[in-house]
């Protein structure tokens, strides 16, 4: 049906928006000569492309084979190094997250902004903390599903934050306002940074496994 020749762009480095690592299914295609690792580029998947489809029925079949996870979606230019990856969107969760926290502290210190720290104050002590932790603990997106992710969230917080509150009350700084959201920042962003890391050496791990799989 499909031949994994017809989907190879002739210049996979100049006209490369993406690759896909297609591992098909007998129920998807037929053919079972299509069980090659194959480059897509943007010239094959639109109109006149070599895959001889237009937009529309190029994206329809795509969709079908990622819900199926017969294919998977990778960066062109995928970040090498750990900083690369901390200022491109594989960490915007992070920033994210860090938003909110810089949000938080600044409803906490301006009065005008009382109400919204009603808000910002709940998601920063009963999901922020739980959410960050479970960040770290597995970083892996097929791990959890975002119900489970959502639960263990709102339960960890639950834990952290006492926890939290007992150690201050055993330091000279006791349990007080700017402790305790200095204490819950510095948490969150050490557990987020972790889990930045740590998602940062899975995507390497891919990486690697896809190059040897080239090779």
């Amino acid at each position: 049906m499909f031949e994994p020749n017809a989907f190879t762009p002739e210049h996979p480095k100049k006209d490369l928006c993406g690759s896909f690592s297609v591992k098909p299914k007998p129920s998807t295609f037929p053919d079972q000569r299509f069980n090659a690792h194959v480059l897509l580029g943007v010239d094959d998947v639109g109109e006149g492309g070599r895959l001889g489809l237009d937009a529309k029925t190029s994206a329809k079949i795509l969709f079908r084979m990622l819900r199926r996870k017969s294919v998977r979606l990778e960066h062109p230019n995928p970040p090498r190094t750990f900083k690369n990856f901390m200022f491109s969107t594989y960490a915007l969760g992070f920033w994210t997250t860090a938003s909110i926290i810089a949000l938080t502290i600044a409803s906490i210190y301006l009065p005008p902004l009382i109400f919204v720290r009603y808000v910002l104050g709940s998601m920063f002590v009963l999901f922020i903390p739980g959410y960050s932790l479970i960040e770290a603990l597995y970083p892996k997106e097929s791990d959890l599903s975002p119900l489970e992710r959502l639960a263990l969230s709102i339960g960890l917080s639950l834990a952290l934050v006492p926890l939290v509150g007992l150690v201050l009350n055993y330091t000279p700084w006791g349990i007080r306002l700017d402790p305790i959201v200095s204490s819950l920042t510095l948490l969150t962003l050490l557990l987020l940074t972790v889990s930045s890391y740590r998602k940062f050496s899975l995507l390497t791990l891919s990486l690697e496994g896809v190059g040897s799989a080239k090779g």
